[in-house]
């Protein structure tokens, strides 16, 4: 149904969460070959990870390298990726959107480095 409506309403930007984009690859190996998909330039997607064979079979069947992104409900999209801008690895999330500052801090709040677990905080002076 997904891929039937990007290429009815000539979609060029959307967002789908990773489980549509999985049901989409499931449904269709090579969607190009059934949908026109000519204005699609680029997916956006959150809500969990895509993975690599997802992203893998997104670049192969749709032409296109899925944006992962990450938010919370209380303040949507703050971190993502952009294949347009730098390259994109599977399973990372990307940096921080423009006007965000993010980081990963621990319990007393201070600034972990990369591979560290702790908590997503995004600075109390944050812009948006």
């Amino acid at each position: 149904m997904a891929l039937r409506l990007v290429s009815q309403y000539e979609v060029s930007h959307t967002f789908l969460f990773p489980t549509t984009l999985k049901a989409m690859m499931k449904d269709d190996s090579d969607p190009r070959q059934h949908f026109d998909l000519s204005k699609l330039q680029v997916i956006m997607s959150d809500g969990g990870f895509v993975g690599d064979l997802v992203t893998h079979c997104c670049r192969e069947g749709l032409g296109i390298t899925v944006n992962e992104m990450f938010g919370q409900t209380e303040i949507n999209e703050m971190v993502g990726n952009s294949f347009q801008r730098r390259s994109v690895l599977p399973g990372r999330r990307g940096r921080p959107c423009l006007g965000h500052r993010v980081s990963v801090i621990d319990d007393e709040g201070r600034e972990l480095g990369a591979g560290k677990v702790g908590e997503v905080a995004v600075h109390c002076n944050d812009i948006h």
